[in-house]
């Protein structure tokens, strides 16, 4: 059986909480790269990514679960 879906998080460097749980079907490099280039945007996640690159940190990506079916990862995200 191929895993399709992955849930995500985002952790903090200076304090390890994580500040940002996400569901992609990509690879989790190929998703941290696309988070780490859209820090202009205006949004939650972009202005404190934005803010740890001002410090010259970077968050960190960690898998939290591989799942099956978009409807089973929609739900296991909230």
């Amino acid at each position: 059986m191929k895993i399709d879906y992955k849930i995500y998080a985002l952790v903090d460097p200076r304090d390890n909480t994580i500040k940002y749980i996400g569901l992609t079907k990509k690879d989790l490099v190929v998703r941290f790269k696309q988070h780490m280039s859209s820090i202009n945007r205006r949004n939650k996640k972009s202005n404190w990514i934005r803010y740890l690159s001002e410090m010259n940190l970077k968050p960190s990506i960690i898998l939290l679960e591989d799942i099956l079916t978009k409807e089973e990862a929609s739900i296991r995200e909230k």
